[in-house]
């Protein structure tokens, strides 16, 4: 059985492990009930176990992320923050002026579970046509893009944001997107953040064309959470890790998110987009 999750640190190697894995670093920190790891893939041995492209991801664990607490919400964007401004600071080559940056909601903003990435960009602060005119001083310039799905504009993500970046020149892209997890209790419980850039729709098996370094010609830092479990995977921790070709067959193209997802969404994409007005506002 195909285990989907777009999480790092659900990868089955990574789970079962009893010992060091060699290619990998994971350290682990604390802020009361929220935990932050972060897992360095260091080579293509790394790669190899984890199956995925080496880098680093930031899994930010928030048990109460699904609740509407302001002050909670409050801490998670400025842990966010502060995990980003590191590797937007680890990407960019200082020098007489602050980077450019792209932020890029992917996803199809009619459909709830999916809606993560355009909802975040609705609510960011955009800066780009303003900085230079007002002389104003910040972080990073931002400019932002909704690119849409296939099945909405004909053309691949990647490539409309591809297009964007040649015409304005940006120094760095940062994805938001909706992700999948293999576990019930990271759904709308979870962030990753990687600068190994996404596969849209890997985690629900429509893949799509990379969004990193090597197809987009600059840096890309990616910002999930998981919206959406495979059926299959819940059918088979149910039965105890035994379920039959024929069942997984019939649930494998299915997938599972919570009732209350639509008012879930709309909370954490806000804090997400605060994260990153805090960021690069050069507030924190």
């Amino acid at each position: 059985m195909k285990i989907r999750t777009d999480l790092a640190m659900e990868a089955e190697s990574f789970t079962t492990a009893t010992g060091k894995l060699q290619g990998i670093k994971v350290t682990e920190k604390k802020e009361d009930d929220i935990t932050i790891t972060r897992m360095d893939i260091l080579n293509h041995t790394g790669e190899e176990i984890i199956g995925k492209t080496m880098g680093t991801y930031i899994t930010i664990d928030a048990p109460m992320l699904s609740d509407f607490d302001d002050d909670y919400h409050e801490k998670i964007s400025v842990i966010i923050a502060k995990e980003v401004k590191e590797l937007v600071i680890g990407a960019y080559h200082w020098h007489s002026k602050a980077p450019e940056i792209l932020v890029a909601g992917l996803g199809n903003g009619a459909a709830t579970p999916d809606a993560l990435g355009p909802m975040a960009v609705s609510n960011l602060c955009i800066t780009r046509h303003s900085v230079n005119e007002n002389n104003q001083e910040v972080f990073a310039v931002v400019s932002a893009i909704s690119p849409g799905v296939l099945a909405e504009t004909g053309i691949e993500s990647s490539d409309i944001i591809n297009a964007v970046i040649k015409k304005t020149e940006p120094d760095i892209l940062i994805v938001i997107d909706a992700l999948a997890a293999r576990n019930l209790k990271r759904l709308n419980k979870t962030i990753q953040i990687s600068n190994t850039g996404i596969d849209p729709g890997s985690g629900v098996g429509n893949h799509r064309k990379a969004i990193n370094k090597k197809t987009m010609g600059i840096p890309v830092i990616a910002i999930g959470v998981p919206t959406v479990v495979d059926a299959a995977t819940m059918i088979y921790d149910a039965l105890d890790n035994e379920m039959s070709d024929e069942i997984y067959k019939k649930y494998c193209r299915m997938y599972v998110t919570s009732k209350d997802v639509d008012a879930i969404v709309n909370r954490v994409s806000y804090t997400i987009s605060e994260a990153l007005n805090k960021c690069m506002g050069n507030i924190i």
